[in-house]
């Protein structure tokens, strides 16, 4: 399988765990996400792949795991750490960017270029992982998905804190390719999936230190 990195990440340990503990002969391969699209699903050299989009294609099925939100990820001793985010101190606070093509623009800057403002980027990093960590050493904010970030941001000692923008809603999303559809051989491993990002995808408190995913079942 492959996917973006915040729900691998989210994703891995647990999913290990579990189908070790069920099928210990299945051996798993997690891909990252490359540079550019590829048609790997319908090529066949991947199962399944985990992201933000619904497909295009019509050959390819596709299921909503569940909804997440972007929020600004900052160290626990960040000066916004407390008290009211506001536009102002957002544009005064320097922020990187998560980018697998490097871009510094997202929909962050979208919404603040209707009203005619803009952020101050520093950087953008290839993963949501790698900006987390440049996050928990500097006074550098990231906007990131809550949830499937999670994790990252438990072990880092992160906290998450509402943005002062209405920004559409990420939502976590399996695909795969039509031939697949009837295959319980396909079916049993992408039902473990789909259970295990519904465990990590649970919320946490307004700027408390994010919590991991429960304990999957059973242990590897």
């Amino acid at each position: 399988m492959r996917g973006h990195d915040a729900p691998l990440a989210a994703l891995a340990a647990p999913l290990i765990a579990r189908i070790g503990a069920t099928a210990p002969n299945i051996h798993l391969s997690l891909l990252a996400e490359s540079s550019a699209d590829q048609p790997d699903l319908t090529r066949g050299q991947v199962d399944l792949e985990i992201g933000a989009n619904e497909p295009g294609r019509p050959e390819i099925s596709s299921e909503v795991v569940g909804p997440d939100r972007m929020v600004l990820a900052l160290r626990r001793e960040h000066p916004l750490a407390k008290g009211r985010i506001d536009i102002d101190k957002l544009l005064r606070t320097a922020l990187v960017t998560a980018s697998r093509r490097g871009r510094l623009h997202d929909a962050v800057d979208d919404a603040l270029a209707e009203r005619g403002l803009r952020r101050r980027v520093i950087a953008s990093l290839p993963t949501s992982t790698v900006a987390l960590d440049v996050v928990s050493r500097s006074d550098a904010v990231a906007v990131v998905a809550e949830r499937v970030c999670r994790p990252a941001s438990a072990r880092l000692g992160l906290v998450a804190r509402r943005l002062p923008l209405e920004l559409p809603p990420p939502q976590v999303v399996v695909t795969r390719h039509h031939r697949h559809d009837s295959d319980p051989a396909h079916a049993w491993p992408r039902g473990e999936v789909r259970d295990v990002l519904r465990e990590a995808t649970g919320g946490t408190s307004e700027g408390r230190p994010a919590t991991g995913p429960g304990h999957p079942r059973g242990s590897a």
